[in-house]
């Protein structure tokens, strides 16, 4: 049976509640309902300390008791219990700190703490981080293990680095003040011991995994007597060079090189070399026979030395081998020159032999234009295009000694060109592609095509690594282009032609017809001449000598009929038949520009006018309505009429030259 609890008396539990007071009072039992109790390690200079009242978080803060981190950082400590405040003092520097109130006072200045000192376990909580480093520590929390560290940086402190200087692989040992480094001798070859006295670890005793460089890894310990050890695991039992300063160690390491293989890089040939680091390297060649040479220093080969042959125009086989204690050397045994590249990639090292540009051939026909570039080895080409060019880099790549570029337009072979040509822009003057660019860059060889209007379906294909095949289809002609035509507006200057009853002059009416015929032939892509584009006089005789002179394909002389009846009206078109392609001319000109304007057909004839006797190419005639009928006037007033009038012709002309090409 549980033993009963004794009552106690009145005046007992008066003093009990007094005595409760009191001691919340004083701040005895006095504490912080968002103090969080969870574990957190504290370590001082490298060694784990356990003050008698652990750390909490406050607010998200470390707090510590105030007597055990000051002193031990070198403070005395003061506690003013009637002001509920503690002070801090260190050569020339006072701290105080008040309780359950975040004002603080540095050396008289005032500032606010982001949380409140308080009691614990009757001791006083402070937040470490202030604290210590306006004492000159330096603080370090590590969140994985829920550790706070404060490192007093007055002591001589050790911190350890894994580096690369010009090309060489250093492990470091650094102190922040002189100390004494010993290297302990262990049976395995791989390891490296290292003792450095009266110094303290910047963070607690840890392995670390490194796996490159030559390094496996290293752990770093702290003895209880001041001394700490550093224990690196190597790869490879090697070391190139040790170095021993008053404040640091130095371990020169080689780089272990792993296999080695042939493949490609970004599309280049390349023999690559498993190494994860960026060793010194030197490039040369040799000749009789021809070799590519590369040589690595500060390196050593995890394996023997071996060769393997390549399946390859111009590469016969790889060697590789630990060419002396601190160098590793790949051969490339070659039945010709060539240029020789490296690069570093994931983890990976590469001899590139870079490609040559050996020949580049243009051709283009009716269909199109074609530019194909050859090289002697791998290439991948990055291509972009832009308006009206095609810009092509090839990586790595260079011109060859003999590289030949040749120029095919039309059947009509031209001379062959060199890279001299091309880098001052090659103009091909074609149809399609109108000239060629190159460079010669570090990055490797670039292109830039440069096409004409008619150039359409533009791509770039790789059909094999060693060719390039930039393309482009021809946009149909028009259906005019490369015909010549004459067209002659009638009368002109003081000869007014015809004139209507309200005044419209022939002249002016066939001026506008004609010049809207020349805009729409132009469209069609036909090289138009006028006899006149203004308000002149031209004698008949200039008119035909003009179409002589330009070779005219075809001669349409332009104008609106007059009669002294009024009632006279319609449309008619002439010829002489004096070339056999002139009627079946002013029959197409007269239907369709009869089908346009609407007006009554007067019908296709033969008429001896100079401009069509004299000519001697296909000519017609166009009477397109009668100035002088009031109606039709009035029609060929309006732009409307006029344009139909200009649009039907046109499309005479068209159907004529789509029978006649």
């Amino acid at each position: 049976m549980p033993k009963k609890m004794a009552k106690n008396k009145p005046w007992q539990k008066g003093l009990a509640v007094m005595l409760t007071v009191l001691m919340v009072c004083t701040g005895v039992l006095a504490f912080p309902a968002t103090a969080e109790s969870s574990e957190i390690s504290l370590y001082m200079n490298g060694v784990q300390r356990y003050p008698d009242v652990a750390p909490v978080l406050q607010d998200n803060r470390t707090m510590v008791p105030v007597r055990y981190i000051a002193e031990t950082l070198g403070a005395d400590v003061h506690w003013y219990g009637s002001e509920r405040k503690v002070s801090i003092h260190k050569d020339e520097k006072t701290i105080l700190l008040y309780i359950d109130s975040p004002l603080v006072t540095v050396d008289g200045k005032e500032s606010t703490l982001d949380t409140s000192p308080f009691i614990l376990n009757n001791r006083t909580m402070v937040p470490i981080r202030f604290v210590s480093e306006t004492l000159g520590a330096k603080v370090d929390w590590v969140q994985s293990e829920r550790a706070v560290y404060v490192t007093d940086l007055r002591l001589n402190t050790l911190s350890v680095e894994l580096t690369e200087e010009d090309n060489k692989r250093v492990f470091m040992i650094k102190t922040s003040q002189n100390a004494a480094f010993e290297r302990i001798e262990t049976e395995e070859k791989e390891r490296v011991l290292i003792r450095v006295e009266n110094v303290v670890l910047n963070t607690s005793g840890q392995t670390v995994s490194v796996g490159k460089n030559g390094v496996s890894g290293y752990t770093l310990s702290q003895e209880a007597d001041g001394s700490a050890w550093v224990d690196i695991e190597l790869l490879k039992g090697q070391i190139v060079k040790e170095e021993v300063f008053s404040d640091r160690y130095l371990l020169h390491l080689p780089l272990p090189i792993g296999e080695v293989a042939f493949g490609s890089y970004q599309g280049v040939d390349a023999v690559r070399l498993q190494a994860d680091g960026s060793p010194g390297i030197s490039l040369f060649a040799l000749t009789s026979p021809h070799r590519a040479v590369m040589d690595i220093d500060s390196a050593y080969l995890l394996n023997s030395g071996g060769s393997f042959a390549v399946d390859h125009d111009y590469i016969e086989q790889v060697r590789y081998a630990q060419h002396d204690p601190d160098t590793v050397r790949v051969v490339v045994d070659l039945t010709r020159p060539a240029a020789t590249f490296t690069a570093r990639e994931n983890g990976s090292i590469y001899l590139l032999l870079a490609p040559d540009i050996e020949q580049i051939n243009i051709k283009e026909d009716s269909a199109g234009g074609e530019l194909t570039v050859f090289s002697s080895g791998s290439m991948e080409v990055s291509s972009s295009q832009q308006d009206k060019k095609t810009s092509l880099l090839i990586p790595y790549a260079r011109w060859s000694e003999g590289l030949s570029v040749t120029v095919e337009v039309e059947g009509k072979n031209q001379t062959v060109h060199t890279a001299a040509d091309i880098e001052k822009t090659l103009e091909v003057g074609g149809a399609v592609i109108k000239s060629i660019k190159g460079s010669s860059q570090e990055a490797g060889i670039s292109l830039e095509i440069t096409w004409t209007e008619e150039a359409k379906d533009r791509e770039v294909r790789q059909p094999n690594r060693q060719e390039v095949i930039v393309k482009a289809g021809r946009e149909d002609p028009p259906p005019l282009t490369g015909r010549v035509i004459v067209i002659d507006p009638g009368h002109g200057g003081y000869d007014t032609g015809a004139v209507g009853p309200t005044g419209l002059r022939e002249k002016e009416v066939v001026l506008a017809v004609g010049l809207m015929m020349r805009d729409l032939l132009v469209e069609q892509g036909a090289e138009v001449v006028m006899t006149r584009d203004r308000d002149v006089y031209l004698t008949l005789s200039d008119r035909v000598a003009l179409a002589h002179q330009v070779r005219a394909d075809v001669f349409v002389s332009v104008h609106a009929n007059g009669f002294e009846n009024p009632a006279a009206h319609g449309t008619s078109t002439h010829y002489m038949d004096n070339h056999q392609d002139s009627r079946p001319l002013a029959q197409l000109v007269h239907s369709h520009m009869l089908s346009e304007v609407e007006r009554r057909d007067r019908g296709v004839k033969i008429s001896n006018f100079h401009v069509l006797r004299e000519t001697n190419m296909p000519s017609c005639l166009v009477e397109i309505a009668f100035v002088t009928n009031p109606e039709e006037e009035a029609l060929l007033k309006t732009t409307a009429f006029r344009e139909k009038a200009a649009r039907g012709i046109v499309q005479g002309l068209m159907v004529f030259f789509d029978q006649h090409r």
